[in-house]
């Protein structure tokens, strides 16, 4: 558990530093020290669940990335590809689409129609990855940080 949690809190700042440049990084590394508890039993979870699933991906037995789906509570045929992350070292090489091929295939096993993803504007590569797989965009969330007025 402790690699995929590396590769994801070195993704995931990867990912907030593409999208939010001026984010001091020790604010971020915060907030990921502070979900660590929660963030590790969801991926125990996905293990353990019938209705997710977390996958790894391997090179010479070691784990280079992971990927995550989760089956919708309340609609059994919806579900979200909720992280794909890759050590950066093994990038552009085929571990995201191996990751999400096998992904899409085991939900396509559970009877899934309708698979989303969510995925920062400006991380061009995952977006990219979905596009290669057939997901469309179909809506754009806005946000606005709003100073406090003390």
């Amino acid at each position: 558990m402790a690699k995929i949690d590396e590769i994801y809190v070195n993704s995931s700042i990867y990912e907030v530093k593409i999208q939010f440049p001026k984010k001091p990084l020790a604010s971020i590394k915060a907030d990921l020290d502070k979900h660590k508890s929660e963030r590790l039993k969801g991926f125990r979870k996905g293990i353990n669940s019938g209705s997710a699933i977390l996958l790894v991906a391997l090179d010479k037995k070691e784990i280079i990335g992971f990927g995550e789906a989760i089956i919708s509570k309340d609609d059994n045929s919806k579900a979200e590809a909720t992280k794909i992350y890759i050590n950066k070292a093994f990038r552009g090489k085929g571990a995201g689409s191996m990751l999400m091929k096998s992904l899409l295939g085991w939900l396509k096993g559970k009877k899934v129609s309708s698979v989303s993803a969510g995925i920062f504007a400006k991380n061009f590569a995952s977006i990219g990855l979905a596009k290669k797989f057939g997901f469309e965009i179909t809506a754009v969330k806005m946000q606005k940080t709003l100073k406090s007025s003390k």
